[in-house]
C-alpha cells in the first residue's frame, strides 16, 4: 500500500509538472506571437514609410522631368528665335555697313566738291547743299553706329539668357539623377527588410513546430509512464497477495506458488526498468523544451 501511495504521489507530481510545462509553453508561445506581431507591425510600418517616400520621390522626379522638358522646349524656341534674330541682326549690320560705306563715299565726294568750290568761283547755294548732304551723312552714320551698338547689346543679352537656361537644365538633370540614386537605395533597403522579415518568420515557424513536436512527445511519455506505474502497482499488489499465500503454503512446499512469485518479481523488475527509461526520456525532453525557450 505504501508503494502504491508513493507511485500515486509521483504520478501526481508528474501530472502537475506536465501541466506547469504546458502553461509555461503556452505563455512562451503567446509571448513569441506578440513579439512576432510587433516585429511584423514595425516592418509593415517601415515598408509603408519607404513606399510613401518612394512615391514622393517619384512625384518630385516627375515634376522635375516636366520642368526639364518645359525648359528644353523654351530653350529650343529661344535658340530658334535667337537664330532668326541673329540672322536679322547680321542683315541689319550688313545693311548698316553698306549704308556707312555709301555715306563715307558721299562724305568724300562732298569734301572733294567743297575743296573744288573753294578754288573755283564761290557758289553759296552749292556749298549749302553740300553741307546739308554732309550733315545728313553724319546723322546717318551716327544712327548706324547706335543701331550696331544696340544689336551687339541684344546679342550679348541673348547669350547670357542662353547660358542661364543651359545652367538651369544642367541643375535639373543633376537633381533628377540624385533622385534616381536615392530611389534605388530606398528600393534596395526595402528588399533587404522584406528578406529579413521572411527569414524571421521562417525561423519562428520552425521553432514553434519543433516545440510542438517536443510537447507531443512529452505528453506521450507522460502517458506511458502513467501506464507503466499503474501496471507496476497492479503487479506489486499481485506480488504481495502471492507472497502472503506463499507464506501460508510454505508448510506444503508447493513449487508452483514459488514459481509464480518469481515470475511476478521478474516482471516487476522489468517494469521498473521500463519506467526508469521512460522517466529518463521525459527528463531529456523537458531539457530540450527548456532550451527551445
Amino acid at each position: 500500500a505504501g508503494q502504491v501511495q508513493l507511485l500515486e504521489t509521483a504520478k501526481l507530481r508528474l501530472e502537475m509538472s506536465l501541466e506547469q510545462v504546458r502553461k509555461e509553453n503556452k505563455k512562451e508561445l503567446s509571448q513569441r506571437d506578440e513579439e512576432l506581431e510587433e516585429v511584423r507591425c514595425n516592418a509593415h510600418k517601415k515598408v509603408k514609410a519607404l513606399e510613401c517616400q518612394l512615391e514622393n520621390e517619384h512625384e518630385e522626379r516627375t515634376l522635375l522631368l516636366r520642368e526639364r522638358h518645359e525648359m528644353e522646349r523654351r530653350l529650343a524656341e529661344y535658340e530658334e528665335r535667337n537664330h532668326s534674330k541673329n540672322h536679322s541682326d547680321q542683315e541689319m549690320l550688313h545693311r548698316l555697313k553698306r549704308d556707312l560705306k555709301r555715306t563715307k563715299a558721299l562724305l568724300r565726294d562732298a569734301q572733294t566738291t567743297i575743296e573744288q568750290s573753294r578754288t573755283d568761283t564761290p557758289n553759296k547755294a552749292l556749298i549749302r547743299q553740300l553741307r546739308n548732304q554732309l550733315e545728313d551723312a553724319e546723322c546717318a552714320r551716327a544712327m548706324a553706329v547706335k543701331a550696331r551698338q544696340a544689336a551687339e547689346g541684344e546679342h550679348t543679352e541673348a547669350l547670357a539668357t542662353l547660358e542661364d537656361a543651359t545652367r538651369a537644365r544642367t541643375e535639373a538633370e543633376e537633381r533628377a539623377s540624385a533622385l534616381m540614386r536615392e530611389r534605388s537605395q530606398l528600393q534596395s533597403q526595402l528588399d533587404e527588410n522584406e528578406e529579413e522579415l521572411a527569414d524571421v518568420l521562417k525561423k519562428y515557424r520552425a521553432t514553434v513546430q519543433q516545440l510542438s513536436n517536443e510537447q507531443m512527445s512529452l505528453q506521450e511519455q507522460a502517458s506511458r509512464v502513467a501506464e507503466l506505474e499503474s501496471e507496476r502497482a497492479t503487479l506489486r499488489e499481485q506480488l504481495a497477495e502471492l507472497s502472503t499465500r506463499v507464506e501460508s503454503m510454505e508448510t506444503l512446499n508447493d513449487p508452483n506458488s514459488s514459481l509464480a512469485v518469481k515470475r511476478l518479481q521478474l516482471k516487476t523488475k522489468e517494469l521498473d526498468s521500463k519506467l526508469e527509461l521512460e522517466q529518463t526520456t521525459r527528463s531529456r525532453l523537458e531539457v530540450q523544451i527548456t532550451r527551445l525557450k
